[in-house]
């Protein structure tokens, strides 16, 4: 037997095996007891805040998750009206120069494409890493989406209210 009590208690005769089984029994129902109400009580203020970290957690996760998704749905968006509204055919021999990200970049149209771009009918976008020429209506739609994706649009009206060169139009023969 494993209690040395347990077998002293039968070598005197003071209890037989049946008591001594049940005993063991007994004794293993409150073990076993004692191990199921050890576990975690759920109305303990340390594992309510732990929950709710982990709630937190989550529910930050599935936010930064949304946020990846709806990136990734917008780049998407803004790569499809690029492709379906660009402007093809606008090579030529004329230098077109417009701003990126603080460097000056060039682009050869022809001279009815920048036209159009000094006009407002036509706008650049950037769409990984390439330049595309697309109407107004489909910059403007970009620009909604991805603002920093639009480079050129031109809306036709100066840039600083306060310009003291505003009543001073550059002429329309005028070529740099």
């Amino acid at each position: 037997m494993a209690n040395p009590f347990q077998d002293q208690f039968l070598k005197a005769g003071l209890v037989n095996k049946k008591q001594v089984g049940k005993a063991k029994i007994e004794q293993h129902k409150k073990q076993k007891e004692l191990r199921r109400r050890k576990g975690p009580n759920p109305e303990d203020p340390a594992i309510k805040l732990a929950q709710q970290q982990e709630k937190e957690q989550i529910r930050q996760s599935n936010a930064q998750h949304n946020l990846i998704a709806r990136e990734k749905e917008v780049a998407a968006q803004v790569k499809q009206l690029t492709e379906s509204n660009r402007v093809k055919d606008t090579r030529g021999d004329i230098p077109f120069h417009f701003a990126d990200a603080n460097k000056i970049k060039k682009m050869s149209l022809r001279k009815a494409i920048i036209d159009q771009l000094s006009s407002g009918s036509l706008g650049i976008v950037k769409v990984e890493k390439k330049y595309e020429l697309v109407p107004a209506e489909t910059a403007i739609k970009i620009r909604d989406r991805r603002p920093e994706a639009l480079l050129v649009l031109n809306d036709g009206q100066p840039l600083d209210p306060d310009d003291p060169y505003a009543e001073f139009p550059i002429p329309e023969d005028y070529e740099w």
